[in-house]
């Protein structure tokens, strides 16, 4: 259930609605930070394991084929919504502000938030006045090389005695997405994913081929490494990096951001970028590796022990 002002109607997001709201996000993200990265598949992969009538909402002016706005709760805790920029200032952020606070709570999260580009003096109006406040840092960051030159060169980035590093076939997978999980739980206040959640991210994502999943292996063939990598424009991103906690500090997670960059270059692209947040401490070590951070976000939550939570 959502408010709105008059002239505005809401509906959950059909099948029909992806492709309007990808465009929808990707025209916000032109106007907010003159960078577009959402993708169809992100969009896909999140509404897999959704119900779409509790955690989706498009909005839509009277008699409009676009939507001008929408809402979607992933696993309870985060969201993503936009307005687009010709319909700001009248109500519609705070409405989905609204309505995501109570589509966290019907499913018992104790918190909901969203990630914001930094330097979004409305967004961060709108959060602070709805009862949010920021709870941690994120950052992008970039290694330029030039596609017609050498190779780029990562120090000491060689894969530890016993481990080797490959493309992961489909009889990893499982094993794959386990071990990420593993890593990835040793993060402070994180709730846990399934392997269904994993799936939906990872091997299930639109357009998923097994030479975007990299692996460090031992000598059994297990993995302790993955390096999770998508291509947009003439950028390869490193969408998620995990190394087993028992193989932690060996210099695994290196090895495969090193063999991301080769590929990048081996590919023809002239960058190759990834997201950290302040939760994973990481930030230093990709510093060290020659990663640059080129923006960042504020991740806003509003805690839900608040009746009066939202605004």
């Amino acid at each position: 259930m959502i408010e709105l002002p008059a002239g505005y109607a809401a509906a959950p997001l059909a099948d029909r609605d992806v492709d309007d709201v990808v465009r929808l996000v990707r025209a916000c993200e032109r106007h907010d930070t003159g960078a577009q990265m959402y993708e169809r598949a992100d969009l896909v992969g999140d509404l897999a394991l959704a119900d779409r009538a509790r955690d989706s909402v498009v909005l839509r002016g009277a008699g409009q084929r676009d939507p001008v706005g929408w809402g979607l709760v992933v696993r309870g805790r985060s969201r993503w919504a936009d307005v687009h920029p010709e319909h700001r200032g009248r109500g519609l952020g705070r409405a989905l502000v609204r309505w995501s606070v109570g589509a966290a709570r019907a499913v018992g999260a104790d918190r909901i938030g969203q990630t914001i580009a930094d330097g979004r003096a409305d967004a961060e109006r709108l959060m602070r006045a709805c009862g949010a406040s920021p709870v941690r840092t994120a950052w992008i960051l970039v290694r330029d090389h030039d596609p017609a030159g050498p190779a780029p060169v990562v120090p000491g980035a060689g894969p530890p005695v016993g481990v080797a590093l490959r493309e992961a076939t489909p009889a990893d997978a499982d094993a794959a997405l386990d071990m990420m999980e593993r890593a990835f739980r040793t993060w402070p206040d994180r709730e846990p994913s399934s392997r269904a959640v994993w799936q939906a991210m990872v091997t299930g994502r639109e357009g998923f081929g097994y030479e975007q999943l990299q692996l460090a292996v031992d000598a059994a063939g297990r993995p302790v490494g993955a390096a999770f990598l998508l291509v947009d424009g003439d950028e390869l991103w490193v969408d998620k990096l995990a190394t087993d906690p028992d193989w932690q500090g060996r210099g695994i997670g290196r090895a495969l951001l090193a063999r991301a960059s080769e590929l990048a270059h081996s590919r023809g692209l002239a960058r190759t970028m990834l997201s950290t947040d302040s939760t994973t401490g990481a930030l230093p070590f990709y510093e060290r590796l020659g990663m640059c951070v080129q923006r960042s976000f504020t991740h806003w939550a509003i805690p839900l022990t608040d009746p009066g939570a939202g605004g």
